[in-house]
């Protein structure tokens, strides 16, 4: 099956992203990959893997959470600041309002995928958009810093973990005991907070991207108004 691979320009409201789209003819639905891992290693594998993903019907919609100067802050920002994980969650939520309008994916089942800073963000976009999004999947990073939001979230939920991330693996188990809808946890074999072990960035997607598969063909049609505000503004 073929796959394209087009420029996605994304206004947010302080600043402009851009993305990278991958769709073949006819996706069953659109999955965004928010994260802020900017290595040339994690942005080969992860191209690859999203063209595979498109082959099998999930567009992916792949881009980084921070600009380049916001990148050059990180050291100095604790992995637990609000604003900084309510910024993220903005730009999620104004990604797929974008998404809900464009022509290429208009009407599209949606899911979120968070990686670092992008997991808890996911939970927060999911709890307050529950009848937009058919799935979303929480892969490492801390999901847990979603904080109470968390039992707000009935979206289908998978958490994939390192076996040997062991702090990871305690949060995940708390915070499946809170999430309010379906959800699974999944680990994987050897690998450790990072992934970066050979093989486990590659299994942690294709576990997911059957979880999407999964949810995307069960769900029903989301409604596009739900990313906007009470007049009609996109969020």
């Amino acid at each position: 099956m073929a796959v394209f691979r087009r420029e996605m320009v994304l206004p947010q409201d302080d600043e402009t992203l851009v993305g990278q789209l991958f769709i073949s003819e006819r996706p069953m639905g659109v999955v965004v990959w928010g994260n802020d891992d900017t290595s040339e290693r994690y942005r080969r594998q992860t191209v690859r893997l999203a063209e595979e993903l498109a082959k099998c019907g999930l567009a992916s919609l792949l881009f980084g959470l921070w600009t380049e100067v916001e990148e050059g802050l990180q050291a100095g920002w604790g992995v637990d600041d609000e604003a900084r994980l309510q910024r993220a969650a903005r730009r999620l939520e104004r990604t797929c309002a974008l998404l809900a309008r464009d022509a290429q994916t208009q009407g599209m089942r949606l899911g979120l995928f968070g990686t670092g800073s992008g997991a808890p963000a996911s939970l927060l976009v999911a709890a307050r958009h529950p009848a937009e999004l058919s799935a979303i999947a929480c892969c490492g990073g801390r999901p847990s810093l979603a904080g109470a939001a968390a039992a707000r979230v009935r979206v289908p939920t998978l958490l994939v973990v390192g076996s040997e991330d062991e702090h990871g693996l305690l949060e995940a188990q708390r915070l499946s005991s809170e999430l309010a809808g379906e959800h699974s946890l999944r680990l994987i074999p050897g690998a450790s907070s990072t992934l970066h072990e050979p093989g486990a960035w590659e299994d942690a997607v294709h576990i997911t991207g059957e979880w999407f598969h999964d949810h995307f063909r069960a769900a029903v049609e989301p409604r596009s108004d739900g990313w906007a505000d009470a007049e009609g503004r996109f969020v």
